[in-house]
């Protein structure tokens, strides 16, 4: 905590209160950008020719997030799903022709598992011991549903929750 807070008492020191804030945390010194500092940096992009593309631009395809449909989504693909979000704006804003996709990891060694595990489930079996044994596993069981269709459908909502929506979702599956 001492460390943090003569860095902050420093950093304070070079005048740059006006664009960031300090927050001190058990030792850590979380350094934030104020709002007013990033709309005025993102002013000087937007006004700067060198960020806009030109003619010879090329389309870009931005995959990510990208999850086995074997489990719901965890914070590290919500940290992705947010980021990759926010770049793809900022692509389509400087004009760039970007479209982004979502690969659906649905084969496999991994996905085989997880349908035997649900599928043991329905048979009132063990699942196998490599298998999957969360709770959801056991919920998906009692639908009489294919369990990668229900488990994307879940993580599909849970995107769109978080405002994120892909233009392509491509099948792994489907295109093997």
């Amino acid at each position: 905590m001492v460390i943090a807070q003569e860095i902050q008492e420093k950093l304070l020191d070079d005048d740059i209160s006006d664009w960031v804030k300090f927050n001190p945390i058990a030792g850590f010194l979380n350094i934030q950008f104020k709002p007013s500092f990033l709309f005025q940096q993102l002013e000087k992009v937007g006004s700067c020719p060198e960020f806009l593309p030109d003619e010879s631009q090329r389309k870009i395809i931005l995959e990510y997030v990208s999850a086995n449909p074997t489990g719901p989504l965890h914070i590290g693909h919500g940290r992705w799903a947010v980021l990759g979000s926010a770049i793809v704006s900022l692509l389509r804003y400087t004009s760039h022709q970007v479209s982004s996709e979502f690969y659906i990891n649905d084969a496999g060694n991994q996905v085989d598992l997880f349908q035997k595990s649900v599928e043991a489930l329905r048979q009132d079996l063990d699942i196998p011991e490599e298998g999957y044994h969360g709770a959801y596993v056991k919920t998906l069981a009692e639908f009489n549903a294919d369990p990668l269709t229900r488990m994307l459908a879940l993580q599909k909502e849970t995107l769109c929750r978080l405002g994120v929506e892909f233009d392509t979702w491509f099948s792994e599956r489907v295109s093997l």
